[in-house]
């Protein structure tokens, strides 16, 4: 007979620490999702119309921030599934994910104010 795994019964502990886990790295993919919009849409539209900037920044940056959101959402849910399955693991990508998080930020910024 085929003996069955058991697994140890999580405690609430356990579910804060998933929980933050998932909601830090959903924050960095949003940082990181938001970097990579910014970058391409100045790649795209090198150079807005003047008369036109003053609205069309600002319903730009909104549609950023939804699509940025979005992305996010998808990387804590996947930060989720990663924690449920081997959380060692996901608790040592956290950190890589952190450091990619900031140099897009910085990148974005250096390239595109």
């Amino acid at each position: 007979m085929s003996e069955r795994k058991v697994e140890p019964t999580r405690t609430r502990a356990t579910h804060l620490a998933h929980l933050a886990l998932s909601l830090a790295a959903g924050a960095c993919v949003v940082a990181i999702a938001y970097a990579f919009t910014r970058l391409v849409q100045a790649w795209v539209y090198p150079s807005p119309d003047p008369r036109t900037v003053t609205h069309v920044a600002h319903v730009a940056f909104y549609w950023r921030l939804a699509q940025s959101a979005w992305v996010g959402g998808l990387g804590a849910i996947g930060a989720s599934a990663l924690f449920a399955r081997a959380p060692e693991r996901a608790e040592r990508a956290l950190p890589a994910l952190a450091l990619a998080t900031a140099l897009a930020i910085t990148l974005q910024g250096v390239l595109v104010p």
